[in-house]
């Protein structure tokens, strides 16, 4: 399981509309490099995201959205096989309002089934999660 958290100087209520954009473009620029969004609909309860990871298309599934005045969550699931050979893949995101600042919680589990290909790949993914924390507030700050 990796969990990071992501601290942004913006309000809560921009972070959340950029979360839930009808475009993507937050999901579009947060995406490893080499991999883009197919098609979005917007990030609701059962909504599917079709996410190209080189040359093969890979579906994902909202399975569960809430939204409430100081909170908003997401819990995406892999539809079908994932990239790398992952055969579970499970992405929750929080966004929390602090007050001064907005807080963004991600929590990604995901199996393989071979431990060691388990421990390699947490590598490469550990490595775009701090990336992924200098985008975001990269975006946020141009936003």
């Amino acid at each position: 399981m990796i969990q990071k958290k992501y601290k942004i100087n913006k309000d809560f209520l921009d972070v959340k509309s950029a979360f839930a954009d009808m475009d993507g473009i937050l999901i579009h620029k947060m995406l490893p490099f080499g991999w883009g969004l197919d098609s979005h609909k917007g990030l609701r309860r059962r909504a599917v995201l079709k996410i190209y990871a080189g040359s093969k298309c890979y579906k994902f599934k909202v399975a569960m959205y809430s939204s409430t005045k100081d909170k908003y969550y997401l819990h995406i699931v892999n539809a079908e096989d994932a990239p790398y050979n992952i055969k579970f893949l499970s992405t929750r995101i929080s966004v929390t309002d602090k007050k001064s600042k907005t807080e963004i919680e991600e929590t990604l589990e995901f199996t393989t089934k071979n431990k060691w290909l388990d421990k390699f790949l947490s590598l490469f993914i550990n490595m775009h999660y701090l990336l992924k924390g200098i985008r975001y507030k990269l975006f946020f700050m141009n936003k």
